[in-house]
């Protein structure tokens, strides 16, 4: 019984290949020439920038994974925080998942995927035709995710696979057919009084490193997670790392960081059109949709599961209803329609701030994923008091790591607060917040 019910598990492979799958999304095909920029040219500092700003995900894989190892409980950060700190930090993780960072990151996502399905098919929506098609990609991948979960995970490999290729393929090239001159001539060429002004490119790049806490919401759905999950937040994010700087220095050498800068965001579309003619560019721009797909699929795939794993805690209204599984589907139905639902309401929010242009070129994503980075110092924090009891080995486990973790929430605190609209979305997210504090205190009198 036990090996049948295995068989609709994730191995090892599914996991990393979700983590890279929703970490990876359109951002490291154009952001190449915004770092060349912010570098004045220089590749060296350009590798740096990707380095510093992998901070944030190495380091917090890395600490996460010792409390990963602790337990095989469902629902991720969640367990973590009501194991290890208190069920009133569970519930804060749980609620700001379900009703900010997932939940928005779907409607702003599924937005940026209609955007590409327009590029593909040559269309030219309206803003309120841009809203409907966004709601039907969003629908078909919550349907998906809820009634054929097995489909889900097997396309999230697949995007996963599939949006590396393109990125290998001119990593690849781009040192066979590269001027390596253009590695040495850049070289420290910053001028005075900018020697810092590359700090600036850490921001965006570290957005693109959002999305490696996804696997940790779906412990219960992993085969032998105790195992595969640390290994999985361990390894994918050095995956990740190895496949950026190869593809940032590879297309530096082919394309050349002047021109590079020159282009902007053409630049990929430059390259490919070189290297593999006419039909290539179209052929990146099919890649870069399904890149975003395969990000927008698992973040799906852990919003639906939210408020099961809640209510299996009682930490969300109506828990009798949501804790539920559906045995023919073999998934938390009401749990995954709520998720869709409250997914559709971001969407309409992401809709008026593009219409009447609210946060200007920031997003209501971007606050939401810096103030989650600070919620994980308290699991950063913890994993150092276990150290210090004990109950976690190794100085560079139990110390180096966690320390390093919080220093790139610091690093993603100081790109958030260059936004000028930083405190709007902040306020939203601390009302979250004390709302799941509020819901506890009073859910947990009834206990």
């Amino acid at each position: 019984m036990s090996n049948r019910d295995d068989t609709k598990k994730f191995g090892l492979f599914t996991v990393v290949m979700m983590i890279v799958g929703v970490v990876i999304g359109s951002g490291i095909f154009f952001k190449s020439s915004t770092i060349l920029v912010a570098t004045n040219g220089s590749i060296i500092l350009g590798i740096a920038v990707f380095c510093v700003a992998a901070i944030s995900i190495i380091f917090g894989s890395l600490t996460i994974a010792q409390l990963a190892a602790r337990t095989e409980e469902t629902g991720g950060l969640i367990s973590y925080a009501t194991n290890e700190i208190s069920p009133y930090a569970g519930c804060v993780f749980g609620w700001y998942h379900f009703f900010l960072a997932y939940s928005a990151t779907v409607g702003v996502v599924g937005w940026i995927a209609t955007i590409y399905i327009e590029s593909v098919f040559g269309l030219d929506f309206s803003l309120e035709q841009r809203l409907l098609a966004t709601f039907l990609v969003i629908t078909v991948c919550c349907l998906i995710n809820i009634f054929a979960s097995k489909v889900a995970s097997l396309f999230q490999t697949s995007a996963a696979i599939i949006k590396l290729i393109p990125l290998i393929l001119i990593a690849i090239l781009g040192f066979v057919f590269g001027d390596f001159d253009n590695f040495a001539t850049t070289t420290g060429q910053i001028v005075e009084g900018q020697k810092l002004g590359w700090f600036s490119a850490i921001c965006p790049i570290a957005f693109a490193y959002e999305g490696w806490i996804v696997a940790t919401t779906l412990t219960h759905k992993i085969k032998n997670p105790a195992q595969n999950l640390p290994i999985a937040l361990i390894l994918s994010p050095l995956v990740i790392l190895v496949v950026y700087i190869a593809y940032f220095v590879g297309i530096s050498l082919y394309v050349g960081p002047e021109q590079m800068m020159a282009m902007g965001e053409s630049h990929m579309l430059y390259a490919a059109t070189n290297l593999f003619g006419a039909f290539g560019g179209k052929l990146v721009v099919v890649a870069v949709l399904i890149s975003v797909l395969g990000t927008l699929n698992g973040n799906t795939m852990a919003l639906v599961q939210l408020p099961y794993s809640l209510s299996l805690r009682g930490m969300f209204p109506k828990s009798d209803k949501f804790s539920k599984i559906n045995k023919k589907f073999d998934s938390p139905v009401a749990s995954g329609l709520l998720g869709f639902f409250v997914s559709c309401i971001w969407l309409i929010l992401n809709y008026i701030d593009k219409k009447y242009q609210i946060l200007g070129n920031s997003d209501i994503c971007e606050v939401v994923v810096v103030v989650h980075y600070l919620l994980c110092i308290m699991l950063y924090v913890k994993v150092i008091q276990l150290t210090k009891n004990k109950e976690i080995e190794g100085v560079f486990k139990g110390y180096i790591a966690p320390i390093m973790a919080i220093v790139g929430s610091g690093v993603m605190l100081f790109g958030g607060l260059q936004s000028p609209t930083f405190i709007y979305m902040f306020v939203v997210c601390i009302l979250v917040i004390l709302s799941a504090l509020l819901f506890w205190s009073k859910a947990s009198k009834k206990i």
